[in-house]
């Protein structure tokens, strides 16, 4: 499985949307997951071609909804994904920060999730910033303690704190491959669940 969490173009055009999509639908993998990011403009002013062009080339997009996966070994994971995050300047997928439709959108993702993938991270995990400040979702770091059967929680938007945590319940992976320039310097990270 592979998992992007957002902002797979720059500038959120629909040139930039195709030539991510055509390159990650042709990877030989069995099942891609995908969520949209703060640079997706496309995505978020297209949410219904975004879906129906993702299931034609075999990836699954999650925008406030979830899938139910089988692994090689026969096991299932429920994995819920949303591209929104706290309010950060004029982007795509802002809500306003600890308001009620932020707080709507995590009270979405069920209590059996195993997977949960999203742009935002929560507040306090993996989320500083080169300024020393954590810019995470409060609601959201709320909401993980009452997933009680997460295994794994996958995120990006911020790029300073590209790395993995693994805490007493779940991993944390903010998976950002790129720098505070832009630049794709952060390889994949793998975890085993």
């Amino acid at each position: 499985m592979i998992i992007h969490s957002g902002d797979f173009s720059l500038q959120g055009t629909e040139q930039e949307f195709m030539n991510f999509i055509e390159w990650f639908s042709n990877l030989k993998i069995v099942s891609k997951i995908l969520v949209a990011g703060n640079h997706d403009f496309f995505c978020e002013n297209n949410p219904k071609f975004t879906k129906q062009l993702c299931d034609s080339m075999g990836i699954h997009y999650l925008e406030d909804s979830w899938i139910p996966i089988l692994d090689s070994d026969g096991n299932l994971f429920k994995i819920h994904g949303s591209p929104y995050q706290p309010r950060f300047f004029d982007w795509a997928f802002n809500l306003d920060r600890n308001g009620p439709e932020l707080a709507q959108k995590w009270a979405m993702i069920s209590e059996d999730t195993n997977i949960l993938v999203t742009h935002s991270p929560a507040f306090g995990k993996l989320d500083l910033i080169p300024s020393g400040l954590h810019v995470g979702c409060e609601l959201l770091a709320e909401r993980l303690p009452k997933l009680p059967s997460l295994k794994l929680h996958t995120f990006g938007h911020i790029h300073h704190s590209y790395g993995h945590s693994h805490g007493l319940d779940y991993q944390s992976v903010n998976a950002s491959n790129c720098n505070e320039r832009y630049l794709p310097i952060n390889p994949p990270i793998v975890v085993e669940i």
